[in-house]
C-alpha cells in the first residue's frame, strides 16, 4: 500500500484499491447519462471517485466494484469501456510528451 505525507488528502483508487494522495490522481464523476468524465476542482456536485493516472488502474476500472461503492451508482459497461479507451489514449499521449522533452 502507498502512503503519503499526512499534509495531502488521501484518496483510494478505485481501479487498484491503493491509497495515496489525491495529487496525481484522476477524478471521476458520472454524468446524468451515465458516462463518465474527468473533472477538476474542488467545488464538484455530486459523488466522485479517484483513479491513479497508470495503465493498470485504468484497465482495472473495467471490471472494478470499487467505482460503484465511491460513486454510489452502477456504471455501464460500455461507458467504463469508453472512459478506458480516452484515458489510455491521454496516458499515451503524455508518455510520448514526456520521452519527446526527455530525449529533445
Amino acid at each position: 500500500m502507498t502512503h503519503a505525507s499526512h499534509d495531502q488528502p488521501i484518496r483510494t483508487c478505485v481501479g487498484c484499491g491503493e491509497s495515496a494522495a489525491r495529487t496525481g490522481m484522476m477524478r471521476l464523476r458520472v454524468d446524468a447519462d451515465g458516462e463518465l468524465h474527468v473533472v477538476a476542482g474542488h467545488a464538484v456536485a455530486g459523488r466522485t471517485g479517484y483513479l491513479h493516472a497508470r495503465e493498470n488502474c485504468v484497465r482495472a476500472l473495467a471490471r472494478s466494484k470499487r467505482l460503484f461503492r465511491s460513486l454510489r451508482r452502477q456504471v455501464e459497461l460500455g461507458a467504463r469501456e469508453r472512459f478506458m479507451e480516452f484515458a489510455l489514449e491521454a496516458l499515451a499521449r503524455e508518455r510520448a510528451r514526456v520521452q519527446e522533452l526527455t530525449l529533445g
